[in-house]
């Protein structure tokens, strides 16, 4: 017998469907894995992350972002240009180091005008910046955490009624 349909083994939408689910998964479950490391599990490994308040770092850094540090790394490894989180009073500081010298650290926020001075010793390091999220600070601080843990859960529930 002789088949007269012309079916296509496949269409065009399918696979369109199929790769915009791959590549929501690999955005979602990326985005889910980096929220987890940076509200949590970054302590497991020697990393803690801190919201940035001010603005003394912009544009690099800007207000509201988070910043993540290596608070297990050497304070005698750092060096002039590396940024780093110290602590004066009751404030940690994201600021770039300057100077070393044997009194200390001298750093400096880029968007300041002038030095701190001599801020940091081995007492009240904290850590060296491993990398930087600009606004994710805002949206995981105080009540953004639960929005933004809401809106994972309603964007996935959503996702998951889409691919059936």
């Amino acid at each position: 017998m002789e088949s007269t349909s012309s079916e296509v083994p496949f269409r065009l939408e399918d696979i369109f469907m199929k790769a915009g689910k791959i590549i929501f998964n690999v955005i979602y479950w990326g985005l889910f894995s980096v929220l987890c490391f940076v509200m949590a599990g970054g302590k497991l490994i020697g990393c803690e992350s801190f919201t940035v308040l001010s603005g003394s770092m912009k544009p690099g850094i800007p207000v509201g972002s988070i910043v993540t540090a290596d608070t297990r790394y050497d304070y005698d490894s750092l060096k002039e240009g590396d940024i780093i989180i110290f602590r004066k009073g009751d404030t940690k500081v994201t600021h770039r180091i300057r100077s070393i010298t044997e009194a200390g650290i001298e750093t400096k926020g880029d968007a300041n005008n002038a030095s701190d001075g001599i801020t940091t010793t081995k007492e009240n390091y904290c850590g060296k910046i491993l990398f930087h999220i600009p606004v994710l600070g805002f949206v995981i601080s105080g009540k953004g955490k639960f929005y933004l843990i809401g809106g994972m859960v309603v964007l996935y529930i959503a996702h998951l009624l889409m691919c059936e």
